[in-house]
């Protein structure tokens, strides 16, 4: 369902549950053991509002939708948009075809935000839309490295840098500007 049919057997194969699955030829999953890493710094609960960046195949949209959250999530990509329509479907969600680098002001404020590609710096737009005390889990490119970030928006943010993580380079108008 959220991968497509010439490599969904792999979704069971345990080689992958610490690699990513290619879905396209631009676009791979994030593996499966960091996922669920990130999804469990946010500390979601049953009701909170979350902004997620990059859509992709849909999988941990699903999985936030099934723990009682309420989902808006972005994506800009046409391939990775489709993908995920098709997979989201029927499910209580509001997938946008939008730059996510900026954020999506209308549906805010947000109680999380998740990114699911490194930014450059630490994107603003999403961290303004969170409410006070919301947490932004966002691979954060530093030199020629990635390490993952809890972000807490307190005044100033509050910045926890978590592991080394390698993800492909956030488009848009405040990613890298591919």
């Amino acid at each position: 369902m959220f991968l497509p049919p010439n490599v969904r057997h792999l979704a069971y194969d345990p080689n992958y549950i610490d690699s990513p699955i290619q879905v396209s030829q631009k676009h791979s999953t994030t593996a499966l053991s960091l996922g669920l890493f990130m999804l469990d710094q946010l500390e979601l609960e049953s009701g909170h509002k979350v902004l997620e960046v990059g859509t992709g195949t849909g999988y941990y949209t699903a999985l936030m939708i099934q723990m009682g959250c309420d989902v808006v999530t972005l994506e800009m990509d046409d391939e990775m948009y489709q993908l995920a329509s098709k997979a989201l479907a029927g499910m209580r969600v509001k997938l946008i075809k939008a730059d996510g680098s900026l954020g999506f002001l209308p549906e805010a404020p947000y109680d999380r935000a998740i990114i699911w590609s490194a930014s450059p710096f630490l994107p603003c737009g999403p961290l303004s839309q969170l409410r006070e005390g919301g947490v932004m889990i966002v691979p954060l490119q530093v030199g020629e490295r990635q390490y993952l970030y809890k972000v807490i928006r307190t005044e100033p943010p509050t910045m926890l840098r978590l592991i080394e993580v390698l993800f492909g380079k956030m488009d848009g108008i405040c990613g890298f500007g591919r």
